[in-house]
């Protein structure tokens, strides 16, 4: 429409409304050149050129009267720029016509009385987790039983055009790129703004490289980091964290709906001393290899059955975990226990991983997964940690209980001594 690029039997009425929208972008382009520098060029570039940019698109790029077209500055998409944005909020509301026989209600959102929307736009982002195409809403009235005195639609949960517009871009920025686990994506916010906010929760400043490409750097690199902030938690050592708080929640797509499957908050010194008991709580020493920590889907790869497919790995955490995911979670958060189905099927995992043979071609007996014996020793010393019943992370040859004694005694048994056969049979029986 900028370059008033004419239509096919087209009048004259026609024609003058499209220079009227020619003219009324171009002015709208100018205005903001006023508050930002990108603005002024495109509009200098715009109308000294305005007819040989016409016909470039008309003529050799075919392009049609209802085709949109991005305006790049050096690179620079003028949408993706910030300085117009005070400039855009007064404009937008010069432009839009107000109705006078609305009635103002109470915002939800920003608490204000404004005019509400009638019905809220969709947001978009879910694509990749059951969402919608056209988007999905994050609030919406479709059924009498959601609605509540005779309210027809979003007059539910009244919100202004404007802040309803800005939850749904701040949700799609938050939406973009964020991690996906379980059938639903993950996103965190904070409360304000601070000029040491750690947006990397397990690094914590502490200084470690992010530069290594190696594959093999980048597993020193992420054990470096956990075992620096797991001595910097217990020494004390740790800087000073931000009086802030953080925002963390869990969206699906369902049906065209936004689906919350999990919220939390917290403040940084809380979730700081529950990672440290996390990661004490899944600690166990390797010989040859000191501590390795399991990533989240690790844990979650060992709690479903044991497959050499990891093509579809993904889709079986999604199918089988997201019913359990929000509650592991926020037992890592919180310092809670873990949910008992959590042991039932890791230890289902390391029955499957150990003695699943159905072509029979395994000979040797292999030993327990080790990320699946952490994740069993995560959820004992939770559920028991008021009993002090607790599982140690190493070895410990001077312990005083004959109990570990024995159990120390059968393992060396079974492992060593008895024959493969024996152990089947007592594992079938």
């Amino acid at each position: 429409m900028i370059f008033n690029i004419p239509e096919k039997k087209k009048d004259g009425s026609l024609e003058y409304k499209r220079f009227q929208k020619q003219k009324f972008y171009l002015d709208a382009l100018k205005e903001a050149g006023e508050h930002d520098a990108l603005f002024a060029v495109a509009y200098k570039g715009m109308t000294n050129n305005i007819e040989q940019i016409a016909s470039e698109f008309e003529n050799t790029r075919k392009a049609k009267s209802s085709d949109f077209v991005g305006i790049n500055v050096d690179g620079i998409a003028l949408e993706s720029s910030k300085g117009y944005l005070e400039w855009w909020e007064d404009f937008r509301r010069e432009i839009v016509p107000k109705k006078k026989d609305t009635q103002q209600k109470r915002c939800f959102i920003t608490g204000e009385l404004a005019e509400p929307v009638k019905t809220v736009p969709p947001v978009q982002g879910l694509i990749a987790v059951g969402g919608h195409t056209k988007g999905d809403s994050f609030i919406c009235f479709d059924k009498d039983a959601y609605r509540s005195y005779g309210f027809e639609k979003a007059a539910n949960a009244a919100v202004s055009e404007e802040a309803v517009t800005a939850v749904n871009a701040a949700l799609k920025e938050l939406m973009n790129g964020a991690p996906v686990l379980a059938g639903a994506k993950h996103i965190h916010w904070f409360s304000k703004k601070t000029e040491n906010d750690v947006t990397k929760l397990p690094d914590f400043g502490l200084g470690v490289d992010e530069q290594a490409e190696d594959e093999s750097d980048k597993i020193e690199r992420d054990e470096l980091r956990v075992r620096k902030m797991f001595d910097a938690l217990n020494t004390g050592t740790l800087p000073p964290m931000p009086e802030n708080r953080y925002y963390m929640m869990s969206l699906s797509g369902v049906n065209g709906r936004v689906m919350i499957r999990s919220y939390d908050e917290g403040t940084y010194d809380e979730l700081c001393d529950n990672l440290r008991m996390w990661y004490e709580d899944i600690a166990i020493f390797e010989e040859g290899y000191g501590y390795r920590y399991p990533k989240l889907f690790g844990i979650y790869s060992r709690l479903i059955k044991h497959t050499t497919d990891n093509k579809k790995l993904g889709e079986k955490i999604e199918k089988e975990l997201s019913g359990i995911s929000a509650q592991i979670q926020y037992a890592v958060y919180h310092g809670t226990p873990l949910p008992d189905a959590v042991a039932v099927k890791a230890l289902a995992y390391i029955r499957s991983d150990m003695f699943g043979n159905p072509d029979d071609t395994k000979k040797q007996m292999m030993i327990p997964d080790k990320t699946a014996c952490q994740i069993l020793k995560a959820w004992h010393n939770r559920k028991y940690r008021m009993e002090d019943d607790q599982i140690m992370d190493k070895l410990n040859q001077d312990s005083p209980s004959a109990a570990y004694q024995t159990g120390r005694l059968m393992a060396i048994l079974i492992w060593v001594t008895l024959p493969e056969w024996i152990l089947r049979i007592c594992t079938d029986t």
